[in-house]
Parts: C-alpha cells; structure tokens; sequence
C-alpha cells in the first residue's frame, strides 16, 4: 500500500522548496569555491558569463518543450475529431458515387443529343459507377489503412475518365482533407510525445536555472569583491 501512494507523490521539480534549496544550496557551494576558495579573477568572471548562461538556455529549452507537449496533447483530440469528421465525408461521397444519382440509365425524356454521344455518356456513368461501387464494398468495413488515402486505393484503380461527374471532384477534395487531416493528428501525436532525452532535460531544466542564477549571483558577488581591493 505504502509504494502504491508512493506513486501519487510529484517529483521534486514540481516543489517550490526543492527549487528553493538548490537555488540556496548552489549559491552557498558556489561562493565557498570561487569567491573564498579559489577566487577567479576578472577574466574569470567573464568566462563564468558563458557557463551560467548555457545553464539558462538548456532551463529555457525544458521549459519549450513542457509547453509544445502540454499544447499539442490539448489540440489532439479536436484534430483526432476532425479525422472522423472528414472520413465520415469521404464515405458519404462513395455512397453517393454507388447511388442511383449516377448509377442509372440516361433518362430518355431528356433532351437528346447525337445516339453516338448519349452511347458515350452512358459508359461513363456505368464505368464510374462500377468503381464507386468496387469502392463502396472496399470501405465497408472502414476506410483502408494506406497512409496517406489515394483514389486508386479506394477504388482499386484509378477512376475512369469523366467529364461531368462533379461526385468525383468532391470525393478528392474529401480525400484530400481527410489526408490533411490525419497527418496533422500524426504531427501533433509525435509532438505531444516525450523522448528519453527530453524527459531527463524536463526534469533537471528546473535546477539547471537554478544553478545558473546561482553562479550568475556569485559572479556579481566575485566583481564587488575585485572592486573593493581595485
């Protein structure tokens, strides 16, 4: 019972006092070694501006990361909502494409055009017809895995050439988002992610800003002392 609370407990880079004591820790330790024990000199000093401020921007960088994991894990969901959304509009196309809106015979009241051009026509409603129904059986039981969604993919090959079925204009659009979408999910998956290297700089990126604010307030400590024997 004891580990199983143990496990509850924040780690030290999430306590005010922990940071508090290596600040005070640090600042002691510091002074003891360059000021009293072995005292740098005025270049010294300069060189110690380098190292405090290395310091700082290593703190800094746990601090970007922290903030782009919180953000991107925040935004993973609504972008995780949009996918559905926009696989959902890419089904509603298909089925419309395997519908009787073009899946039908030219109605022979319409205005007639030449019987060689009605026979043309008539192919391509059957051609793309039979593709959007190959698509529909295809995507029966979700949309297929291939990353990113191609037409050829859904259809099993390349649609038929056309000239007058804005269905297939709208189911590339749909396709396209949709691509647009789950690689946008992808991009904030890995960004939402933590590697082992930015796990460990989260973790000491709290000390390491505040060993440098303790060098950085040794250093002005060493100076004052330079001047006062100048």
């Amino acid at each position: 019972m004891v580990r199983r609370l143990d496990y509850f407990r924040l780690p030290v880079v999430a306590s005010y006092g922990w940071m508090l004591a290596a600040f005070v820790g640090a600042t002691a330790v510091f002074h003891a070694a360059l000021v009293f024990a072995w005292p740098l000199g005025r270049v010294g000093w300069k060189v110690v501006d380098y190292v405090w401020l290395l310091f700082g921007l290593l703190g800094a960088f746990s601090g970007v990361q922290a903030v782009r994991q919180e953000i991107a894990a925040g935004l993973l969901p609504e972008a995780e909502d949009v996918v559905q959304s926009d696989a959902v509009a890419v089904l509603d196309r298909i089925a419309i494409g395997a519908s009787p809106a073009v899946c039908r015979a030219l109605d022979p009241f319409e205005p007639a055009p030449p019987d060689e051009e009605t026979a043309r026509r008539q192919r391509e409603f059957d051609q793309v017809c039979e593709w959007f129904r190959l698509a529909k059986r295809r995507v029966d039981g979700g949309l297929p895995a291939e990353r990113p969604l191609t037409m050829e993919g859904l259809g099993g090959g390349p649609v038929p050439a056309a000239t007058e079925f804005s269905i297939v204009a709208s189911l590339e659009d749909a396709v396209a988002r949709y691509n647009r979408a789950h690689a946008t999910v992808e991009r904030l998956s890995r960004q939402a992610d933590q590697s082992n290297a930015e796990a460990t700089l989260a973790g000491i990126g709290p000390f390491l800003i505040a060993i440098a604010l303790a060098l950085r307030i040794t250093k002005v400590t060493g100076e004052l002392r330079l001047e006062r024997r100048g």
